[in-house]
């Protein structure tokens, strides 16, 4: 899995912008609803309707029977992604 970190600046008001690139990867749309959620003093930023955490939630559980990797799913979404950008 690809780690992507950019830095942003943060506005007086406490604002800060999605970069394109992340937007994009998370098929973020205006008028869209973002989820910040908190785990161990790191914020997770997600949409509402999140596929891929639906994704992570789906592979991490023990008793169901997948027919896919979850490493094989996360480079089909990367690929996908990647031919988003280009």
């Amino acid at each position: 899995m690809r780690t992507l970190m950019m830095r942003r600046p943060l506005s007086s008001r406490g604002q800060v912008v999605i970069p394109r690139d992340i937007r994009v990867f998370l098929g973020m749309n205006s008028g869209g609803t973002v989820v910040f959620e908190v785990r161990n003093n790191e914020v997770i930023l997600k949409t509402e309707g999140d596929h891929a955490g639906f994704l992570d939630d789906f592979l991490n559980t023990p008793k169901l029977a997948k027919s896919r990797s979850a490493q094989n799913i996360k480079r089909m979404i990367m690929e996908q992604y990647d031919e988003k950008i280009h």
